[in-house]
């Protein structure tokens, strides 16, 4: 993996994620969670197509932060996060959130990164197990009236 991205830290995460859903956005680090519940993952390439950073999102984060872009009713994150069902509404939304989040991984004067994917569910596998590699941080972000899930940063 490139050594191209910032890795942010707990509060830069908080604080781009309030500004961006205009919500309370809180993130406390937690340890012991397992890369294996991610059910979507951005990677985040640099110049050469080299991977230099991953977002990874549980079933809950992956809901939360994708309804809260456009404030998706709270009873139909609730479905999704307890059928495992996620909406293309919620998919289209959350992607555009990790496109913006590149943001968090910028590297001033370094070199450029840019969001290569989002994959879902089994298409995340390979992205997961990069993922499991080190290096990665989990924090669990609760966002104002939607709940929480653990994000996975690396």
């Amino acid at each position: 993996m490139s050594n191209t991205a910032h890795l942010p830290s707990i509060v830069e995460a908080s604080e781009f994620f309030g500004s961006l859903y205009g919500l309370d956005v809180h993130g406390n680090e937690v340890s012991g969670q397992d890369p294996q519940t991610i059910m979507a993952v951005a990677t985040y390439v640099d110049d050469e197509d080299q991977p230099a950073a991953y977002f990874g999102c549980d079933i809950a984060s992956t809901c939360i932060l994708g309804a809260a872009l456009t404030q998706i009713p709270l009873g139909g994150v609730r479905d999704a996060i307890e059928s495992g069902e996620i909406s293309q509404n919620i998919k289209d939304n959350l992607c555009e959130v990790l496109n913006i989040a590149v943001n968090l991984f910028a590297n001033p004067g370094g070199q450029r990164i840019v969001l290569r994917d989002v994959l879902f569910n089994d298409d995340c596998q390979p992205a997961r197990d990069a993922i499991s590699a080190g290096g990665l941080i989990s924090v669990k972000l609760d966002v104002q009236r939607y709940g929480d899930g653990i994000v996975f940063m690396r």
